[in-house]
């Protein structure tokens, strides 16, 4: 959550500095990767991609909408998203089938409707032939009776012993060679017919079961688009479930929430800005944020703290009285209670345990609700990162990230532990 508008409540407060090895750009890695389209994936794409590339948040700072994390309510907010998606991607691949057997099935319809065309073209042009040919034996079976004197019917010419042909009969003799042709012209037509008889009925048959086929398609086709569209309706709101849980979600290598890190990202962030140069890190706050308050979650309290999704921690943290017990300085009251709840001595509040007096020149407004409150670590974190400026002048190098340290408590065993965790978060890349 960086703060478009930084509200500064004083002036005065400490600084940190930097590993000579840190990367000192605090704009780091904030170009955006292009952004995936999740309706888009397929099934073997949604296999290899990261929840953060499907579902970037742009209110997180850059890249901690990446991290790896993990809460039940996350966990089971990502697994429903992504088994949304995969039933998207089903649905528009059994679409996508649908209406390439669709195109199929047209063509094949057209197939067999030029096939049946042609068949039928091709019968006529049989039929009539055969009609041709039933015509001309019948003009030869008069005309061999006229020349026999018998009244063979021309169908059974082939039986006749040619011996038995009168003699003055070759008028007759060439109606029986020509009838014998047609007969055998016929009875191939006859057989030619049947079989594209055969065929058009089995073209027929199959016409229609492509007809059935495509009504069903049809019918697939209006389903899955119906599917894939309420499917797709449900995106917007799985997507927001997962970016609310995100922030409560665990990091298991930083041992924090995904809350914590982004409060002091961004502070790092907008730290740059305000102190162009200075060089504050994320794990440079996160340093002083585990030894003050283990990131806001000290269980010193009769309840333990913990930090919301807006970073406000609850119980508040309040530190010991600074009465001079415990080795602390003595330093009475300098807000009235309004912070620490302590009209007579000063106790160190909030999740980077800041001293009212020192609050009062030092807090900052890092989430931009108009308010710096030390009870949220959005605001703290800057706050911490505005005051190591200002008393180390530039935490780039280890000295002055020591410096700063140093200056926000006196107690070298105190840089040490806090400039351990910070190398230790380092580590993490982010």
């Amino acid at each position: 959550m960086l703060a478009l508008l930084i509200n500064v409540v004083t002036s005065a407060g400490p600084a940190t500095a930097q590993e000579p090895t840190a990367d000192t750009s605090a704009a780091d890695d904030s170009g955006e990767s292009d952004v995936l389209r999740p309706e888009q994936l397929t099934l073997e794409q949604l296999e290899n991609v990261e929840i953060g590339d499907l579902i970037p948040d742009p209110e997180l700072s850059p890249g901690v909408d990446r991290v790896a994390a993990t809460s039940p309510e996350y966990d089971e907010a990502i697994s429903t998203y992504l088994n949304q998606l995969r039933l998207i991607a089903e649905a528009r691949e059994s679409l996508g089938t649908a209406k390439e057997l669709l195109v199929e099935l047209q063509a094949t319809k057209q197939e067999i409707r030029t096939r049946l065309s042609e068949r039928r073209r091709e019968r006529r042009a049989l039929v009539f032939e055969l009609d041709r040919i039933e015509n001309h034996l019948r003009a030869l079976a008069v005309n061999e009776y006229v020349s026999s004197g018998t009244t063979n019917a021309h169908t059974q010419i082939q039986g006749l012993d040619p011996t038995s042909i009168h003699e003055g009969g070759r008028s007759f003799q060439l109606i029986e060679e020509v009838g014998e042709v047609q007969v055998e012209n016929r009875a191939g037509l006859k057989a030619s017919l049947e079989t594209l008889d055969v065929d058009q009925a089995s073209d027929e048959k199959q016409l229609a079961r492509v007809a059935l086929t495509t009504t069903s398609t049809q019918n697939d086709v209006e389903d899955w688009s119906i599917a894939l569209f309420e499917s797709s309706t449900k995106i917007p709101e799985l997507e927001a479930a997962v970016r609310d849980h995100r922030r409560m979600a665990y990091i298991p290598e930083l041992e924090f929430d995904v809350v914590v890190l982004d409060a002091y990202n961004s502070a790092a962030i907008a730290s740059e800005l305000i102190h162009p140069g200075c060089g504050v890190q994320w794990w440079m706050l996160a340093g002083i944020g585990r030894v003050e308050s283990r990131h806001g979650t000290y269980n010193g309290t009769p309840d333990p703290s913990s930090v919301d999704a807006a970073g406000f921690v609850s119980p508040q943290i309040i530190g010991i009285p600074l009465n001079g017990d415990s080795e602390t300085a003595v330093i009475t009251d300098t807000d009235g209670g309004l912070l620490d709840r302590d009209p007579i001595f000063d106790r160190a509040v909030g999740p980077m345990q800041f001293i009212p007096s020192t609050w009062a020149g030092n807090g900052l407004d890092g989430d931009g609700d108009g308010e710096a409150n030390p009870h949220n670590l959005y605001d703290a974190a800057l706050s911490a990162a505005h005051y190591l400026c200002r008393t180390a002048g530039g935490v780039t190098t280890s000295e002055g990230l020591r410096r700063g340290y140093f200056a926000y408590n006196h107690s070298d065993s105190y840089v040490n532990a806090v400039y351990g965790f910070a190398l230790g978060y380092q580590q993490f890349e982010l």
